[in-house]
């Protein structure tokens, strides 16, 4: 019953976070333009420096660290929540 009672006390704060975002109507023109422009930059110079290969390694990295970031967050705080830390 109490388990219950603070459950929803948190997804009630988490709703009120969510509903205060304003709504999301895509990006402005201005910026699909510009990310289009640097898209045929890129695709023009690519014979000389493989960009795709280049995002897929960052994305890849990326994920990685995310990852490990993600452990160690969850096991500090598991060590605070049963007072060991």
């Amino acid at each position: 019953m109490l388990a219950n009672f603070w459950l929803l006390f948190v997804a009630n704060i988490i709703k009120v976070f969510i509903i205060a975002l304003p709504d999301y109507s895509g990006m402005p023109p201005e910026i699909d333009a510009a990310i289009t422009s640097i898209k045929g930059g890129i695709n023009a110079i690519g014979f000389v420096l493989p960009f795709d290969t280049l995002f897929q390694i960052v994305a890849i990295v990326l994920t990685i660290e995310g990852a490990m970031f993600a452990f160690v967050w969850s096991n500090w705080l598991y060590n605070k929540l049963r007072g060991s830390g």
